[in-house]
């Protein structure tokens, strides 16, 4: 998973209706995704209201993580400003890190499933916290 800049998430609208859209993230060694949006996003309002987010993450060769979490606010400017030096080094993320209204989230892990397609038998392990 740490090789991966970018994933899927997906979140619920008020309508209950869902709403995916690509991300760039980094993940921590506890398997903790951080991500950002601007706060004049879809995501940002579906998040505000529910905080439940699933992503998925790869898809080459076969092998695809599925994640499923809670998003919270990084408030510390310490976390923040870390969190931006990591996504600059992704090309398609670094140009909207300076914008005023960004916000960053760091989503704690509930569920994650690894499959590898590539083999088989398929395999697949799961892990719920």
């Amino acid at each position: 998973m740490q090789r991966q800049k970018l994933a899927v998430m997906a979140s619920v609208n008020t309508e209950s209706w869902p709403e995916a859209a690509v991300v760039g993230m980094v993940v921590t060694e506890d398997l903790e995704i951080f991500c950002s949006t601007f706060r004049t996003s879809r995501k940002f309002e579906n998040i505000k209201n529910n905080p439940r987010v699933a992503l998925a993450i790869g898809w080459e060769d076969g092998k695809t993580v599925q994640y499923e979490g809670n998003a919270v606010d990084v408030t510390d400017d310490e976390s923040s400003e870390l969190l931006k030096s990591r996504l600059a080094s992704i090309p398609s993320i670094a140009k909207y890190l300076e914008r005023d209204h960004q916000i960053f989230y760091k989503i704690n892990p509930k569920w994650i499933r690894f499959s590898d397609l590539s083999v088989d038998p398929w395999q697949r392990f799961e892990i719920t916290f």
